[in-house]
């Protein structure tokens, strides 16, 4: 019996260690720099071409385009965990009329993928067309 009770003890803490580290992670902003080699939109802002810090706050499920200590652009994200590491950042974009639109972005060599929440402006836009009789 003592020796069940002494493994059972073992293998809770073997449990609480290798939690503590995924909740502290998840707790903490994540950060990357990046490029961007042509403008693009983050909700409604236009980010100009350049070096900048993503920043993702998972407190306010918030993304912010950072350029020094300046916000250029934020949006709500939100985040989420893929099976399989990503090789390299990734930022993925879709193309509108109104130019790239920031839709998610993979952390190299991390599983986590923050995915930028469209907005209503944007969801709500209805193009017509008219052909000259």
């Amino acid at each position: 019996m003592r020796k069940i009770a002494s493994s059972f003890l073992a293998l809770s803490l073997l449990c609480m260690l290798s939690v503590s580290p995924a909740l502290a992670h998840e707790a903490g902003e994540l950060t990357e720099r990046v490029t961007f080699h042509t403008d693009i939109w983050v909700n409604n802002t236009v980010v100009e071409s350049g070096d900048y810090k993503l920043v993702f706050e998972p407190e306010t499920s918030t993304l912010k385009v950072m350029d020094g200590d300046d916000v250029v652009a934020q949006a709500k994200a939100s985040l989420k965990v893929n099976s399989e590491k990503a090789d390299q950042d990734v930022i993925y974009t879709i193309t509108t009329l109104a130019g790239r639109t920031l839709q998610s972005v993979k952390f190299g060599g991390q599983h986590e993928e923050v995915v930028v929440e469209p907005t209503t402006e944007a969801a709500s836009v209805t193009y017509f067309y008219f052909e000259e009789l």
